[in-house]
């Protein structure tokens, strides 16, 4: 994905943690997706103008038995008055439709860059 999506003159790293984590196959499904849909938008809108930067995801499970997605980037950040819930486009509101059969919370932080975390139960299934 990083190959295809990102341009010629851009140089990102794409840094991947992922732990061992427990999922059944519908959990697997929707958070190959949902992966999928956040590591596109950091790509596409987070490093403009040839900017470099780095992205990175983590999966990790808790020991209490939650589980998180973060996918992180070092890019210009979200607009200002950034509202999850209000988006016309397509690709957050993918994540958050996604993100409901797994009864899970999407959180947006703001801090150099974006990052957005999801969490859910691993029973979630």
């Amino acid at each position: 994905m990083l190959r295809s999506h990102k341009p010629a003159c851009c140089k990102l790293a794409l840094n991947v943690s992922a732990n061992r984590v427990p999922l059944d196959l519908n959990q697997s499904i929707l958070l190959s997706l949902i992966a999928n849909e956040l590591l596109l938008n950091a790509l596409k809108h987070a490093f403009p103008d040839g900017r470099q930067g780095v992205v990175r995801v983590v999966l990790a499970r808790a020991t209490n038995g939650h589980v998180t997605l973060s996918v992180q980037d070092d890019g210009v950040g979200l607009p200002a008055g950034f509202n999850l819930r209000e988006l016309q486009s397509m690709g957050l509101p993918i994540v958050s439709t996604l993100a409901q059969p797994l009864k899970g919370a999407l959180k947006v932080k703001v801090v150099s860059g974006a990052t957005f975390q999801l969490t859910f139960d691993e029973a979630s299934g």
